[in-house]
Protein backbone atom coordinates (compact mmCIF):
# COMPACT_ATOMS: atom_id res chain seq x y z
CA UNK A 1 0.00 0.00 0.00
CA UNK A 2 1.38 3.35 -1.00
CA UNK A 3 -0.03 6.85 -0.58
CA UNK A 4 0.06 9.17 -3.57
CA UNK A 5 1.92 12.28 -2.41
CA UNK A 6 0.13 14.47 -4.97
CA UNK A 7 -3.23 13.82 -3.24
CA UNK A 8 -2.38 14.75 0.35
CA UNK A 9 -3.96 18.20 0.01
CA UNK A 10 -7.39 16.61 -0.54
CA UNK A 11 -7.37 15.37 3.05
CA UNK A 12 -7.09 17.08 6.43
CA UNK A 13 -4.33 15.24 8.28
CA UNK A 14 -6.43 14.99 11.46
CA UNK A 15 -5.75 11.47 12.71
CA UNK A 16 -7.17 12.19 16.17
CA UNK A 17 -10.64 12.95 14.77
CA UNK A 18 -10.71 9.71 12.76
CA UNK A 19 -9.63 7.60 15.74
CA UNK A 20 -12.20 9.36 17.95
CA UNK A 21 -14.92 8.55 15.39
CA UNK A 22 -13.91 4.87 15.42
CA UNK A 23 -14.18 4.95 19.21
CA UNK A 24 -17.60 6.67 19.10
CA UNK A 25 -18.84 4.02 16.68
CA UNK A 26 -17.28 1.20 18.76
CA UNK A 27 -15.03 0.03 15.93
CA UNK A 28 -12.16 -2.02 17.32
CA UNK A 29 -9.69 -2.80 14.53
CA UNK A 30 -6.04 -2.51 15.57
CA UNK A 31 -4.62 -2.98 12.03
CA UNK A 32 -6.81 -0.12 10.76
CA UNK A 33 -5.70 2.09 13.66
CA UNK A 34 -2.10 1.20 12.76
CA UNK A 35 -2.67 2.30 9.14
CA UNK A 36 -4.27 5.56 10.26
CA UNK A 37 -1.35 6.34 12.58
CA UNK A 38 1.44 5.23 10.20
CA UNK A 39 0.42 6.69 6.83
CA UNK A 40 -0.55 10.19 5.73
CA UNK A 41 -4.10 10.52 4.41
CA UNK A 42 -4.26 10.42 0.63
CA UNK A 43 -5.29 8.31 -2.34
CA UNK A 44 -3.73 4.85 -2.27
CA UNK A 45 -2.08 2.55 -4.76
CA UNK A 46 -1.46 -1.17 -4.36
CA UNK A 47 -4.09 -1.61 -1.63
CA UNK A 48 -5.50 -4.78 -3.15
CA UNK A 49 -7.53 -7.61 -1.65
CA UNK A 50 -9.55 -10.50 -2.92
CA UNK A 51 -12.86 -11.55 -1.39
CA UNK A 52 -15.04 -14.40 -2.60
CA UNK A 53 -12.94 -14.62 -5.76
CA UNK A 54 -13.42 -10.97 -6.70
CA UNK A 55 -10.61 -8.39 -6.75
CA UNK A 56 -11.01 -5.08 -4.94
CA UNK A 57 -8.73 -2.12 -4.49
CA UNK A 58 -9.00 0.47 -1.74
CA UNK A 59 -8.93 3.98 -3.20
CA UNK A 60 -8.68 5.72 0.17
CA UNK A 61 -9.59 5.33 3.80
CA UNK A 62 -12.38 7.64 4.90
CA UNK A 63 -10.82 10.36 7.00
CA UNK A 64 -11.46 14.09 7.43
CA UNK A 65 -12.04 16.17 4.32
CA UNK A 66 -14.09 18.96 2.84
CA UNK A 67 -14.73 16.56 -0.05
CA UNK A 68 -17.83 14.54 0.89
CA UNK A 69 -16.65 11.21 -0.56
CA UNK A 70 -13.48 11.38 1.51
CA UNK A 71 -14.93 12.37 4.90
CA UNK A 72 -15.83 9.54 7.28
CA UNK A 73 -18.62 11.36 9.10
CA UNK A 74 -20.24 12.68 5.91
CA UNK A 75 -20.16 9.32 4.13
CA UNK A 76 -21.60 7.41 7.09
CA UNK A 77 -24.33 10.03 7.50
CA UNK A 78 -25.12 10.07 3.77
CA UNK A 79 -25.67 6.29 3.73
CA UNK A 80 -27.64 6.29 7.00
CA UNK A 81 -25.08 4.21 8.90
CA UNK A 82 -25.06 6.49 11.94
CA UNK A 83 -26.79 4.78 14.88
CA UNK A 84 -26.27 1.31 13.38
CA UNK A 85 -23.66 -1.40 13.92
CA UNK A 86 -22.34 -0.79 10.40
CA UNK A 87 -19.56 1.66 9.55
CA UNK A 88 -18.01 2.60 6.21
CA UNK A 89 -14.21 2.81 6.55
CA UNK A 90 -12.88 3.03 2.99
CA UNK A 91 -13.86 3.93 -0.55
CA UNK A 92 -12.97 1.36 -3.18
CA UNK A 93 -11.90 2.00 -6.75
CA UNK A 94 -15.24 2.24 -8.57
CA UNK A 95 -16.77 4.24 -5.69
CA UNK A 96 -18.12 1.31 -3.68
CA UNK A 97 -17.60 1.12 0.08
CA UNK A 98 -15.67 -1.22 2.37
CA UNK A 99 -17.75 -1.50 5.52
CA UNK A 100 -17.59 -3.32 8.83
CA UNK A 101 -20.06 -4.68 11.36
CA UNK A 102 -18.74 -3.15 14.57
CA UNK A 103 -20.08 -5.96 16.75
CA UNK A 104 -18.69 -8.94 14.82
CA UNK A 105 -15.80 -7.31 12.94
CA UNK A 106 -17.09 -8.90 9.72
CA UNK A 107 -16.52 -6.86 6.59
CA UNK A 108 -18.58 -6.37 3.48
CA UNK A 109 -18.39 -4.47 0.22
CA UNK A 110 -21.38 -2.24 -0.40
CA UNK A 111 -21.85 -2.01 -4.16
CA UNK A 112 -23.33 1.48 -4.27
CA UNK A 113 -21.91 2.33 -7.71
CA UNK A 114 -20.90 -0.85 -9.54
CA UNK A 115 -23.92 -2.85 -8.41
CA UNK A 116 -27.48 -2.21 -7.35
CA UNK A 117 -26.83 -1.35 -3.73
CA UNK A 118 -26.24 -4.92 -2.58
CA UNK A 119 -23.97 -5.66 0.36
CA UNK A 120 -21.54 -8.48 -0.38
CA UNK A 121 -19.94 -10.21 2.59
CA UNK A 122 -16.20 -10.62 2.07
CA UNK A 123 -15.92 -13.70 4.26
CA UNK A 124 -13.19 -11.98 6.30
CA UNK A 125 -12.86 -9.81 9.35
CA UNK A 126 -11.92 -6.22 8.54
CA UNK A 127 -8.76 -6.67 10.61
CA UNK A 128 -7.70 -9.60 8.36
CA UNK A 129 -8.15 -7.56 5.18
CA UNK A 130 -6.18 -4.61 6.55
CA UNK A 131 -3.48 -6.92 7.96
CA UNK A 132 -3.17 -8.59 4.56
CA UNK A 133 -2.60 -5.25 2.88
CA UNK A 134 -0.01 -4.23 5.47
CA UNK A 135 1.75 -7.63 5.24
CA UNK A 136 1.95 -7.30 1.48
CA UNK A 137 3.76 -4.00 1.85
CA UNK A 138 6.01 -5.32 4.61
CA UNK A 139 6.96 -8.39 2.59
CA UNK A 140 7.78 -6.44 -0.60
CA UNK A 141 4.56 -7.53 -2.32
CA UNK A 142 5.41 -11.23 -2.20
CA UNK A 143 1.85 -12.29 -1.32
CA UNK A 144 2.34 -13.14 2.34
CA UNK A 145 -0.77 -14.88 3.69
CA UNK A 146 -0.55 -15.19 7.48
CA UNK A 147 -4.04 -13.77 8.03
CA UNK A 148 -5.77 -16.08 5.58
CA UNK A 149 -6.56 -13.15 3.31
CA UNK A 150 -4.53 -13.35 0.14
CA UNK A 151 -3.33 -10.04 -1.17
CA UNK A 152 -1.13 -9.75 -4.23
CA UNK A 153 0.33 -6.94 -6.24
CA UNK A 154 -0.86 -7.88 -9.68
CA UNK A 155 -3.91 -8.48 -11.79
CA UNK A 156 -4.04 -12.23 -11.30
CA UNK A 157 -4.17 -12.46 -7.52
CA UNK A 158 -7.77 -13.71 -7.51
CA UNK A 159 -6.79 -16.43 -9.97
CA UNK A 160 -4.16 -17.56 -7.48
CA UNK A 161 -6.83 -17.70 -4.74
CA UNK A 162 -9.12 -19.83 -6.92
CA UNK A 163 -6.34 -22.37 -7.43
CA UNK A 164 -5.78 -22.80 -3.66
Amino acid sequence: MKVREDTLSLFVQDKKSVLEYYKERKLNCKPLEHVILKYPFGLLTEALFCARGEPYEISHFLTVSEVQGYDIRKVNALFNLEGTDMIAVAMLVGDDLLCCDTKSGDSFVWLIQTGEGEKVETGYKLSDIISGIIETEDSNNEGKQETGVSVYDGRSFCDIIKRM
